[in-house]
């Protein structure tokens, strides 16, 4: 599938709101390849993917509009049989969106990923030097202190805030309070989209980066699109 890239996403490809900024990012000519790690899974079955307790949750949306809140481990296997679709579909260029650190997976031989996590970081590295002032927006209040602590052991000083990306903007813009004094700022899901970004912005004033918008640049890049 010559100029078409892949997108994995931890929720289910049929949800409205990544992919509609990655396709406006890509313009015409290139194609979309999507792929959800929970597509096809019955409510009992993704209800058998909810964190135990000491297990890093991800918050991801579905077809529907809802969301959930699954384990990080119960989604490598499923991210792995979509790497395996896309390769299989003649896809060269995947990138998955997730900001999240996962365990070791298997990349299928012929398939360069894009990580999100890497992507996004290292975003944050290249727009701030060591000692800077970063602010780190998360979903969920149990993700603040590992998200928080993974910048700081980067040489940042870091302050965390939570808006859940499928909830209220109001909730988003109270956050964002806490990021008034950050030399830069980074949305640290795939789920926010360009309204979190502007209200972000409004709210605290300082160069923010959405993680979406910066996977989807380089995927064109690396893809020639």
């Amino acid at each position: 599938m010559s100029g078409t890239i892949g997108f994995v996403l931890v929720g289910q490809s049929g949800r409205d709101d990544v992919l509609p900024v990655v396709r406006a990012l890509l313009g015409p000519g290139v194609e979309v390849a999507a792929k959800g790690a929970l597509d096809g899974l019955s409510p009992a079955e993704l209800a058998r993917m909810a964190p135990v307790p000491g297990e890093h949750p991800v918050v991801t949306r579905l077809d529907d509009g809802s969301h959930v809140v699954v384990s990080k481990p119960a989604l490598v296997p499923r991210i792995e049989r979509c790497l395996t679709e896309l390769r299989d579909a003649s896809v060269k260029v995947a990138a998955l969106m997730c900001t999240g650190t996962f365990p070791p997976f298997a990349v299928p031989e012929g398939l360069l990923l894009l990580r999100g996590q890497q992507v996004v970081d290292n975003g944050v590295r290249a727009a701030c030097p060591v000692g800077g002032k970063v602010g780190v927006l998360v979903p969920l209040p149990e993700q603040e202190a590992f998200s928080g602590g993974k910048f700081r052991d980067m040489g940042f000083d870091v302050v965390t805030a939570h808006a859940n990306p499928y909830g209220s903007l109001d909730d988003v813009r109270a956050a964002a309070a806490a990021f008034r004094d950050r030399d830069v700022v980074v949305l640290h899901c795939m789920g926010y989209n360009g309204d979190h970004k502007r209200v972000v912005r409004e709210a605290c004033g300082r160069p923010t980066l959405q993680a979406n918008a910066l996977m989807a640049r380089l995927a064109a890049e690396v893809a020639g699109a």
